[in-house]
């Protein structure tokens, strides 16, 4: 049962209690939970309080909790920045939202004197950066850029991640991604029938055998391949689960971190509603993802693995979207955005790396944040009080209207999904714990990232 006024939830059999404000959670006895109950519908009275019991509960989970929200509502610095080294692609995947790759622009790749220009002024203006992502197009048409910006920023401390197609891999990207340890997700939509439908080359000819060859090329030199990024579409759809395409991933790539994530499209069209809607079904979703990493197969990053990863690193998602707010991107001309789904949209324009003004006064880049920032759960009622907003998430970009206002497009059946997802991640959690392998599991998840 959730708890919405101090945003607890306590498991079916009232044997646990998970206090969604500090991210931890404690066993109940049949004592603990009544008195937990007569302090929520009744109050506290000085008789209560003389009671160890209630004042224990009291004090754990009643008292006090605006220090928690206004915690929880604390606004981190920009930290992280994707920067399209590239405006152009190699491929002409059917479902591209970018235009082959270049957002309705020119094609083009990032020169070293933007790629230098952009190393100078995160020295100078984002200093607290610590995570880069390059991005494209295909990002590694723009492999000088990307040793340009590397050799720059090589004293400070930032890890660096790239999403590629990776069909095109030579001895100067080998070197680069392997000199300075960037991180390389790999996008593949499934098994070669599958990927092969979408993803092609110019030609027409499937991607699926060069990418595989590529990823056994990196893996002999150690450079495993962290995650696999896959698009799922509705002919994807018609043939397998996601879950049944994360499986046949790994086995056949042995890459350990899988995500596969709805085809975007525009805001006319329906996405994909996940297959399984009912609770016996979710449940079996649950269970795949726990049993995988029990097995020590892979992480399967869907909602239930969100979740869980937010609860126990104790990360509250404030904001529906990070975007603008702590990342941003750059693309290949300076121009600044809260990430690439703004791209060429003037009003989200946050400035220009090339504009002295533009990084002095930084009107344009505070204007934008702050717009992105109005977007909060704690200012929508319903929103403020539900089980899933420490990890709710929702794409803005993707939702933009034609006049490019951001619009929170949550149906219902998106929101009761959400909360009956969380439900069962925390029943799922109180169960390993109960059965002694919540911290094997704990391990088991730690012990695979730190392959990657």
């Amino acid at each position: 049962m959730y708890f919405d006024k101090n945003n607890t939830y306590i498991t079916e059999d009232k044997s646990v209690i998970f206090d969604l404000d500090k991210m931890d959670f404690y066993e109940l006895n049949s004592s603990y939970y009544k008195k937990f109950q007569d302090i929520y519908y009744n109050g506290i009275n000085n008789d209560k309080v003389n009671d160890k019991e209630y004042k224990e509960i009291f004090d754990t989970f009643f008292n006090n909790r605006t220090s928690y929200i206004k915690h929880n509502k604390r606004l981190k610095e920009l930290d992280y920045i994707k920067i399209h080294v590239s405006n152009t692609c190699n491929l002409a995947c059917k479902y591209c939202y970018a235009n082959q790759g270049n957002y309705g622009s020119q094609d083009k790749i990032m020169t070293r004197t933007t790629a230098k220009r952009i190393s100078d002024i995160i020295i100078s203006k984002f200093s607290n950066i610590s995570n880069i992502t390059f991005f494209g197009g295909e990002p590694l048409l723009g492999i000088d850029a990307i040793e340009e910006i590397c050799k720059n920023l090589s004293e400070k401390n930032i890890a660096y991640n790239i999403i590629t197609n990776l069909t095109l891999i030579d001895d100067k990207v080998i070197e680069v991604l392997n000199k300075y340890n960037i991180k390389i997700t790999v996008s593949v939509d499934g098994p070669k029938e599958i990927n092969d439908f979408n993803r092609v080359f110019k030609n027409g000819k499937g991607t699926y055998d060069v990418i595989a060859k590529n990823i056994n090329i990196l893996q002999r030199k150690g450079m495993i391949p962290i995650c696999i990024e896959g698009t799922y579409t509705e002919n994807s759809a018609a043939k397998y689960t996601r879950q049944q395409i994360a499986s046949m991933l790994y086995d056949d790539l042995s890459i350990k971190t899988i995500s596969i994530l709805n085809e975007k499209k525009s805001k006319q069209e329906n996405t994909i509603q996940d297959i399984s809607i009912n609770e016996d079904e979710l449940k079996k979703e649950v269970n795949f993802t726990f049993d995988n990493i029990a097995a020590n197969r892979f992480i399967f990053l869907d909602d239930i693995f969100l979740i869980f990863s937010y609860f126990f690193s104790k990360t509250f998602m404030h904001y529906f979207c990070r975007a603008g707010i702590e990342f941003v991107s750059i693309n290949i001309n300076g121009d600044i955005y809260p990430c690439h789904l703004y791209i060429n949209k003037v009003q989200y324009n946050m400035g220009n790396i090339f504009s002295n003004e533009d990084l002095e006064n930084e009107n344009k880049y505070t204007c934008v944040r702050n717009k992105m920032m109005e977007l909060n759960k704690f200012k929508i009622e319903k929103c403020s009080k539900c089980i899933a907003r420490f990890w709710c998430k929702q794409c803005l970009g993707s939702q933009l209207t034609d006049d490019g206002e951001m619009k929170l497009n949550f149906s219902e059946f998106e929101c009761n999904l959400r909360k009956k997802k969380t439900v069962l991640v925390l029943e799922k959690i109180a169960e390993l714990q109960k059965k002694g392998l919540l911290n094997e599991i704990i391990k088991t998840i730690y012990e695979i990232q730190s392959e990657e």
